[in-house]
């Protein structure tokens, strides 16, 4: 029965930790600002820059994404509905 409070109570000091959100990319500025400490904002961008390169491009009407991988960097482009078409056309 001992053991089981002493489980409860490490689950209770540990779960709520997991689950605290990030703050404000406009905090991190201010305390940047406050404490010319600038890494936090920095290491924020590159975190956005890099969910930006993972995602694939948002083609119009009439276009598609293409991607290629090319050494663990995915590069997209847009191309034309009938240029996709022209190009396994000739297969």
């Amino acid at each position: 029965m001992k053991d089981i409070g002493i489980l409860i109570l490490v689950a209770i000091l540990v779960i709520p930790g997991g689950c605290v959100a990030a703050p404000p990319m406009e905090h991190l500025e201010d305390q940047a600002v406050l404490t010319g400490d600038w890494s936090h904002v920095e290491r924020r961008e590159r975190i956005i820059e890099r969910r930006k390169t993972r995602e694939p491009l948002s083609c119009g009407n009439g276009y598609v994404s293409v991607c290629k991988k090319r050494i663990g960097q995915l590069n997209c482009t847009c191309m034309s509905r009938t240029e996709m078409r022209d190009i396994f056309s000739t297969f």
